[in-house]
C-alpha cells in the first residue's frame, strides 16, 4: 500500500479553532471518505501574539494526488 499524500488548505478566514471544524473540516471530511477520496487528519490555527487568529488551515491525507481531487477539495471549501 502506498504512503498517504498529506496536503494542507491554507484558508485565510479569522474563524474559532470550534467554527473551522464545524465549517470546513466536518464538512470536507465528510465528502472525502464518502467519495473515497481521503480524509481530514486536523487542523490548526494561526495566531497573532495580540491572540488575534490570522488564519487557519485543514490538514488532509489523500491516498493519491490527482487535480481532480484538489479540484474536489476547493469546491467543497469554497
Amino acid at each position: 500500500m502506498a504512503e498517504p499524500v498529506f496536503v494542507t488548505a491554507h484558508l485565510n478566514t479569522f474563524i474559532s479553532p470550534i467554527d473551522r471544524g464545524e465549517i470546513f473540516a466536518e464538512p470536507l471530511d465528510a465528502v472525502l471518505e464518502a467519495e473515497g477520496l481521503g480524509e481530514v487528519t486536523g487542523g490548526g490555527s494561526l495566531m497573532s501574539q495580540d491572540g488575534e487568529i490570522l488564519h487557519v488551515d485543514v490538514e488532509i491525507a489523500l491516498p493519491m494526488l490527482s487535480e481532480a481531487t484538489l479540484d474536489r477539495i476547493v469546491t467543497v471549501l469554497e
